[in-house]
């Protein structure tokens, strides 16, 4: 399985979580313990496992399985009901303005195959996007906030197309989609035609006990996720695991479009993730968003942020105690209305005159708001 997405992010280093916690003194290592591992699940070398190679050490026991107990996935209507079990898609899908798959039961793994599941209907494009004749959402894996679920295609290819939520979680634990396409119709560009609102990956009503969500993870287990109005979006969804995807050209105009959007949602670990080409209307799109009184003590590093219409890594509406490190952020933002979008943004200091959140000097960024991040975080080198 190849890696999906740019060989400029790697995972954060012990180096840097020691600097972490020296420059911020009794809450660094505090807050990094509460958080999902930085990028330490992935097996040097990769584990076969019959036909499926396992590439991260907290999918062995999911994957690892006996290959007599798989059973194939045949579908011929929509939606389909899956659990538990191990499914194997056997043939491509087309739903017509409804849902794919609404898992039923704990313990359920779904492996693509390489197949494609595609939604087409009334909404944008002859997608399912937008409203269409159906109940809404149409959702391509609504994981039905079961527990112990895995989303996955041990083969390249495996695609989820034209939904108005390619992968919906709300509420369960340890959650995992990896090696996936998830997308849909292309943009219209600019002032014509404009894309309903949708998230490729929709993550809400999660907390941190009883194991982590993981949208990707290791550098060969990510996502390709495209052409929905919000990449991948978090709602108040806390103990998420978001690494390694390529998250590029989600955009719509008028709508707010991001590639990664946390919205009150704390204790996540954002990494390796290659940001590229989100957002189109100009006005608060951006690339890598965090936000809302409750969006704290999360860790971004590593990412690769670039090129997005708005902000390319942005904190604001309240988000506070969020570590930001070792990011690359260029090229981000045009002048539009009067105003001006930065590589590196972040809302305004507390009363006290504390940092909202901590920026780390080893990212690199073109320009910058003030006073935070602090001066001399930005620089192209």
């Amino acid at each position: 399985m190849q890696r999906i997405g740019s060989n400029l992010s790697k995972g954060v280093t012990g180096a840097v979580v020691a600097a972490v916690a020296t420059l911020l003194p009794g809450a660094g290592l505090a807050q990094l313990s509460t958080l999902v591992p930085l990028d330490t699940v992935s097996l040097a070398p990769p584990l076969p496992c019959g036909d499926v190679t396992v590439f991260d050490a907290d999918d062995v026991a999911t994957l690892c399985v006996d290959p007599s107990l798989t059973i194939p996935l045949v579908v011929s209507s929509c939606p389909q009901t899956v659990g538990p079990g191990f499914f194997r898609l056997a043939n491509d899908v087309v739903c017509a303005d409804n849902t794919a798959f609404i898992v039923v039961a704990d313990n359920t793994i779904i492996d693509l195959n390489g197949h494609k599941v595609v939604c087409t209907g009334a909404g944008f494009k002859g997608s399912c996007q937008g409203p269409g004749a159906g109940t809404e959402p149409d959702v391509g894996v609504d994981t039905g906030g079961h527990n112990n679920v895995h989303v996955f295609s041990h083969v390249l290819g495996g695609t989820i197309n034209g939904f108005d939520r390619g992968i919906d979680i709300k509420g369960g634990s340890n959650v995992k989609v990896k090696q996936l396409t998830i997308t849909g119709p292309p943009s219209s560009g600019r002032g014509t035609n404009p894309r309903p609102q949708t998230q490729g990956i929709h993550v809400m009503g999660v907390t941190c006990g009883g194991g982590n969500i993981h949208l990707g993870g290791g550098v060969n287990t990510g996502n390709d996720v495209s052409n929905h109005t919000e990449g991948i979006e978090l709602e108040q969804a806390d103990c998420v695991e978001i690494g390694h995807n390529l998250v590029h050209d989600n955009n719509s105009d008028p709508f707010a479009c991001h590639g990664i959007v946390a919205d009150n949602s704390a204790h996540n670990n954002i990494h390796g993730n290659d940001v590229e080409a989100n957002g189109e209307d100009l006005g608060i799109d951006g690339g890598l968003t965090l936000q809302g009184l409750s969006t704290t003590d999360s860790i971004v590093t590593n990412n690769v942020v670039s090129n997005n219409n708005g902000d390319g890594i942005s904190a604001r509406r309240g988000a506070f105690g969020n570590q930001i490190v070792n990011n690359t952020m260029l090229f981000n933002g045009v002048p539009f209305a009067g105003s001006i979008f930065f590589d590196a943004a972040s809302g305004p200091q507390r009363a006290n005159g504390a940092a909202v959140n901590f920026w780390d000097f080893n990212n690199v960024c073109n320009t910058q708001t003030t006073p935070e991040p602090p001066p001399g975080v930005g620089g192209p080198t």
